[in-house]
């Protein structure tokens, strides 16, 4: 499994954030360019940071509010069952 997450912001634009935990199907043999690819592909930025795992303590990204406390315990639970698993979120906030 891997991690993948953005933080994009600039003035007038407001602030985005971006979360993805897939486990890196795709072309690539390495599932690291998998993950990233297709972060890029469904947030349309190439700003994603890769971690390997399931991480939910990213130093100033508020994980918890793109993924609830069940919605993380579903994830693992789902880890060693489902094949294609894949969770993503994005919130975008533009107060200007």
């Amino acid at each position: 499994m891997y991690t993948v997450y953005g933080d994009y912001f600039a003035t007038g634009e407001g602030r985005t954030l971006m979360f993805l935990v897939t486990r890196g199907y795709g072309q690539s043999d390495d599932p690291r360019v998998n993950a990233k690819a297709e972060f890029n592909r469904i947030f349309h930025l190439d700003i994603g940071e890769v971690l390997d795992g399931m991480v939910w303590d990213i130093p100033n990204f508020p994980v918890d509010t793109l993924i609830s406390r069940l919605g993380r315990q579903a994830l693992a639970a789902a880890e060693k069952k489902a094949g294609g698993l894949e969770y993503h979120a994005m919130l975008h906030i533009n107060f200007s």
